[in-house]
């Protein structure tokens, strides 16, 4: 079968659109993910402001704290959030949604097991390491998307001795 030359071409340029199309979508998302880690590492420096303003404050006093709580739960983005982590103990005690806080991170190991490997990254870390990737996750109107998550370690404890690191997590469309 001899194909023209015009075909020919038609069907590299096809080819080619296709690629920049995919390019496109690929710098979207990598571009999209820097401003969730940015959103991550902003709102961690706001954490260890709070946190050196208070010394006294231990973990309990925390997250009694309704000031702190703005601060370690914020929005990013359209649909996505950050919530805290306490990385001795893999406990996310700040988090927007009730039936979570104050759970493990063990809790997502089989239901959840990607994002679990991502938090874990972080949680078993030493020294406290820097974890992010892509996953799965149904939103409210019950389908499944593709998430972003960044975790991000903060530099500050408190007076009881207990570290966390933030989590930014949004739907990337």
């Amino acid at each position: 079968m001899v194909i023209s030359l015009k075909r020919f071409i038609l069907i590299g340029l096809l080819i080619s659109l296709l690629f920049v199309v995919s390019a496109a979508e690929g710098d979207l998302s990598s571009s999209a993910s820097r401003l969730i880690e940015q959103r991550a590492v902003d709102i961690s420096g706001q954490i260890k402001i709070y946190l050196d303003a208070h010394p006294d404050m231990t973990l309990e006093d925390l997250i009694k704290d309704v000031g702190f709580q703005r601060i370690a739960v914020q929005t990013v983005g359209d649909t996505g959030y950050t919530y805290l982590i306490v990385k001795e103990t893999g406990i996310l005690e700040f988090h927007p949604d009730p039936d979570i806080r104050g759970g493990s991170y063990d809790n997502f190991k089989e239901e959840f097991p990607v994002i679990w490997k991502i938090i874990d990254k972080t949680v078993q870390s030493q020294p406290c390491t820097d974890s992010s990737g892509f996953y799965d996750w149904r939103d409210i109107e019950d389908n499944i998307r593709d998430k972003y998550t960044y975790h991000h370690c903060i530099e500050a404890q408190s007076a009881d001795g207990y570290s966390f690191f933030i989590g930014a997590s949004t739907y990337l469309d």
